[in-house]
């Protein structure tokens, strides 16, 4: 990765040369191009780290508080708000990206990513120190700011190299993300058990990352002027900006995600509440699109993003793919938790096929299309995998740790393929000083569909839990032997976990807690089991969104978009331009 020969150059047109025809800004430039070689040397390397820790800092600051807000809401009260903990971040991460790429494409990126330290930095000192749920949930969305801002690392990761080399920075900042995610898996377990304030250091762990990421892309992260800054005064870059848009889309993804908050759990999903939401968000979101389609040819929607098929076939695939990939990482813990240990670390373990494996699945699809140009089939066989192995999670009980243990880990090699190759491909079906604009809609898409996904797959499992929980161990400690007047206040008991409670009741032997046992992992088992049956079915549906994608071996060329190094090809990104 570190020599690009001079005949792979291909630069922006200076001033005063001829334009090609508009289907160039595909491969990035003209036939112009500099002798010498341009050389990657340790300042790209240091920013291309730099960004790997600011993406792992986003996973972070998801992964740590929704893993332990449990015990931030044991200390400090308000269950009936609790789920707005982990969830109040999803607002910015969902519906500002977007605006941040767009702005970011004409002003440059680095100073709005340095704003996502900052508001990191706050979000999480104010939520580490809350004395409050409603503080902490405060914090949580400057958290949610701060990542939404942050994430505009990954499209600018690949501006900075070579467009050959694409896959390249993308599976070392993915694997770097993914060894992140163990950690903070294991050491937000950690906190939490060192003491009943533990949760705390959760937050203020994260604003150490936020920090210290920011001063190193202070620091080594200087890219050039965006080719739209070098185009444009700062009054038509304004101009430019999507107002109407960004505004359309704003007013369609809030009330869709409150409603997907609020239904079924503050709300039920037939109330008048939520209904107008998801019936608002819907017919904002649908407004959205028919002004991208017919009221501008350069909004947030560039029509230049549809030349060719494969932006929006990423994007289905990006939604579809959120589904599964969010339905996994929120429900095998779950599963995890009901069917073999509620100790937060060694729940942690458990995970470690999955994640380890992830980082293999990202490896390859870099080696893959970076080395040989090709991606279709190995994203079509990872999503063959995840379907068959999410169908066999079904068959999981609380004798079969081996076998989940197994499954997961292959899951995770197709994972990481997933989340990685739609991300570079992306970026040749766009122009390539749009790439901001394009990488934070799928990241949106993403974030949109893994949201969805996890409401059906709550709902599903939890109709299963309500139907059969109550009843089923009703059933089986009464043919064990308890006394039918003592059932319903031993059920009640034992389900909320309330063992002074258990230890009162008449006829509560040994053998009838062994069947309430077994019974409550019957049923959490056949719950999970629709569950996984549904994320199988989601993965063959994107298998069949993604047979349809193009090559883009002819995009792979040698292009630099921000070039860091210092020479002639700097030098021309670094002077004013004409419009042509």
């Amino acid at each position: 990765m570190s020599d690009i020969k001079a005949d792979d150059i291909q630069l922006e047109h200076a001033p005063g040369t001829t334009r090609p025809s508009e289907a160039a800004d595909y491969d990035a430039g003209d036939s112009s191009s500099f002798h010498g070689s341009y050389r990657l040397s340790i300042r790209t390397y240091m920013v291309l780290t730099a960004m790997a820790f600011a993406w792992g800092t986003c996973t972070m600051a998801n992964i740590g508080p929704s893993t332990t807000y449990s015990y931030a809401v044991k200390a400090l009260g308000g269950e009936s708000i609790s789920t707005w903990i982990p969830n109040a971040s999803l607002f910015p991460i969902i519906g500002l990206q977007p605006i941040w790429g767009s702005l970011a494409d004409r002003f440059g990126k680095k100073w709005f990513i340095l704003s996502g330290g900052v508001a990191g930095v706050i979000g999480n000192v104010v939520a580490g120190s809350a004395k409050s749920t409603e503080v902490i949930i405060a914090g949580q969305a400057l958290n949610g700011l701060g990542s939404s801002l942050y994430l505009l690392v990954i499209p600018s990761s690949m501006e900075i190299v070579p467009a050959s080399h694409r896959s390249f920075a993308q599976g070392f900042m993915g694997s770097v993300n993914g060894l992140v995610s163990i950690m903070i898996l294991l050491v937000s377990g950690a906190f939490a058990k060192s003491s009943s304030s533990g949760w705390r250091w959760v937050y203020y762990f994260n604003g150490i990352f936020f920090g210290v990421v920011a001063v190193f892309l202070f620091v080594f992260y200087n890219p050039p002027p965006t080719k739209l800054r070098r185009e444009n005064t700062t009054s038509e870059a304004l101009k430019s900006i999507d107002f109407a848009g960004v505004g359309l889309f704003l007013c369609g993804i809030i009330p869709l995600v409150v409603a997907l908050v609020w239904g079924g759990h503050a709300y039920p999903w037939d109330s008048s509440r939520v209904v107008a939401l998801l019936v608002l968000g819907s017919l904002f979101l649908v407004g959205f699109g028919v002004y991208e389609k017919y009221g501008r040819t350069d909004g947030l929607l560039d029509h230049r993003f549809f030349h060719e098929r494969n932006y929006p076939l990423v994007l289905s695939v990006a939604f579809v793919d959120g589904m599964l990939l969010y339905g996994v990482n929120a429900f095998l813990p779950q599963q995890v938790a009901g069917l073999f240990t509620h100790d937060p670390i060694m729940v942690s373990v458990y995970l470690l096929p999955l994640n380890l494996c992830v980082i293999g699945g990202i490896m390859s699809s870099a080696y893959v299309l970076g080395v040989l140009k090709h991606y279709r089939i190995l994203l079509i066989s990872s999503l063959v995998l995840i379907a068959i192995f999410c169908g066999l999670l079904a068959l999981v009980n609380v004798d079969r740790a081996a076998m989940l243990l197994v499954f997961t880990g292959l899951i995770g090699l197709g994972v990481g393929v997933t989340t990685a190759l739609p991300n570079v491909v992306l970026t040749y079906a766009v122009p390539p000083h749009l790439i901001g604009t394009a990488g934070t809609l799928l990241a949106s898409c993403r974030g949109l569909g893994g949201t969805i996904g996890i409401t059906i797959f709550a709902t599903i499992n939890g109709n299963y839990m309500s139907s059969h929980r109550i009843p089923d161990v009703t059933k089986a400690v009464v043919n064990a032997g308890l006394p039918t007047s003592s059932a319903q206040e031993f059920v009640t008991a034992f389900l909320a976990g309330n063992s002074s409670a258990l230890a009162t009741i008449p006829g509560a032997t040994p053998s009838v807690f062994t069947a309430a046992e077994h019974s409550l992992e019957h049923v959490i088992t056949e719950s999970f089991k629709f569950v996984w049956i549904a994320n199988a079915i989601i993965a063959v549906v994107t298998c069949v969104l993604t047979c349809f994608l193009q090559s883009v071996a002819h995009h792979m060329t040698g292009h630099v978009e921000a070039p860091l190094e210092q020479g002639k090809l700097r030098e021309s990104a670094m002077v004013k331009e004409t419009k042509h």
